[in-house]
């Protein structure tokens, strides 16, 4: 069982490049806890990581390559198209996909 904590810490990375200056950048680290074990990763890569799954699932709304989900069902119903299950879901996927753009623009990237 994955248990994520609301509290953001900071931390700070650098990096050092041969022959550069070491560049240090302020970073959000949460804790996140994984079978009890814990763990402190960036924050924006855990929110890039979330909304990132949930576009995945509109790709699987919209193809027949989740045959489980698309065209089984279709087949089971005997439904004269066999894609009239991916044509009910579209409307769904477009404007969730889209707000998960925005949703990553805002939080992960504009920052």
């Amino acid at each position: 069982m994955t248990n994520v904590s609301a509290g953001a810490k900071k931390g700070s990375r650098s990096a050092v490049k041969a022959g550069k200056k070491t560049v240090a950048a302020e970073e959000h680290l949460i804790t996140v806890y994984i079978m009890g074990k814990a763990y402190e990763v960036p924050a924006k890569a855990t929110i890039m990581g979330a909304i990132g799954m949930l576009s995945g699932f509109c790709g699987t709304l919209t193809t027949p390559m989740a045959a489980n989900f698309n065209i089984v069902p279709a087949a089971l119903l005997e439904l004269p198209d066999r894609n009239a299950v991916i044509k009910a879901q579209v409307p769904t996927a477009i404007p969730l996909l889209l707000g998960n753009i925005i949703l990553m623009y805002v939080l992960v990237f504009r920052f």
